[in-house]
């Protein structure tokens, strides 16, 4: 097929389809204000006015400036406000209006960001929080992040003062983590803070560590300190005290403590660890045997 005929049959197309979608003069007179409902006549639903209105939008000449000034007299008298926006959206497609951004000429700049001072200490926490996602410095300084974090009143926003503390000024947040740490009962709270120290600096994360987790710990927090120990070799814990984690029932505690064996134990350790492993469960024998094979 040659490239004029091709053309030839495109525009017989396009001008068939805007012929079949475009109402005549009078059926239009006829519409009711709003363009709504079944009053409406057949071939003046919405659809067929949105199927005109895009045939003739592209073509700026009489049929579009008849067409768009009766959508604009009937948007005029219109008193539904749905179908006041309907014609409104028909209207910005007129190809006699000029192409305007509804934002402006000038480039929006985005309004400053400012802290109202009424707002409560959850409201400035998310604030701050918010303003670290955008890339902005928070409202609240770190200071102010670790009072918020030591406070007893509320827990949940000493709780998330913390975390957002941790990614503000991990340096001074670490010490804080240890404490909760320390402090955790349940296995869920242990395995959260556990998980924030993970994600704190090597640099940072030895701040407020203690090398002896006290006798009030509970199994869930010691369990998830022999976790940090294995997985952060600067973190030098007590080798009396991990010795002691090695014996007892099978559970969370003794598999974490035989995990942090090669980290805090070295070869020269051997017959101590060897007399430790003797008559562990048939759970903790090959942690125990993987461990001593892996000592330095």
């Amino acid at each position: 097929m040659t490239l004029p005929l091709l053309r030839c049959l495109l525009l017989f197309a396009a001008t068939a389809a805007l012929v079949a979608a475009r109402p005549s003069r009078p059926e239009l007179e006829t519409l009711p204000g709003g363009l709504d409902g079944a009053k409406a006549p057949a071939n003046a639903t919405r659809a067929s006015v949105q199927a005109a209105t895009l045939a003739l939008g592209g073509q700026p000449g009489p049929d579009a400036a008849w067409w768009f000034g009766e959508l604009r007299a009937k948007a005029a008298a219109a008193t539904d406000p749905e179908a006041r926006a309907f014609l409104g959206a028909q209207l910005l497609l007129d190809p006699s209006v000029p192409t305007v951004s509804p934002l402006g000429a000038a480039p929006v700049a985005p309004a400053p960001y400012a802290l109202d001072p009424k707002q409560g200490p959850m409201a400035r926490l998310v604030d701050s929080q918010r303003s670290l996602e955008m890339g902005e410095r928070p409202a609240l300084r770190p200071t102010e992040l670790a009072a918020a974090a030591r406070s007893k009143e509320d827990p949940e926003l000493a709780d998330r003062a913390l975390v957002l503390l941790r990614r503000v000024d991990p340096s001074l947040a670490a010490p804080l983590l240890w404490e909760r740490l320390g402090a955790a009962k349940a296995r869920s709270a242990a395995l959260r803070w556990e998980e924030e120290l993970q994600r704190v600096p090597l640099t940072h994360v030895g701040r407020g560590f203690t090398a002896k987790p006290p006798a009030a710990w509970s199994k869930p927090a010691r369990a998830a300190w022999l976790r940090l120990v294995a997985a952060r070799p600067a973190l030098r814990a007590d080798k009396e005290t991990v010795l002691g984690l090695l014996k007892g029932p099978a559970d969370e505690q003794t598999e974490a403590a035989w995990d942090a064996v090669p980290t805090v134990f070295s070869k020269g350790d051997r017959a101590r660890l060897e007399a430790a492993a003797q008559g562990l469960s048939d759970r903790l024998a090959p942690r125990a045997k993987d461990a001593l094979e892996r000592l330095r």
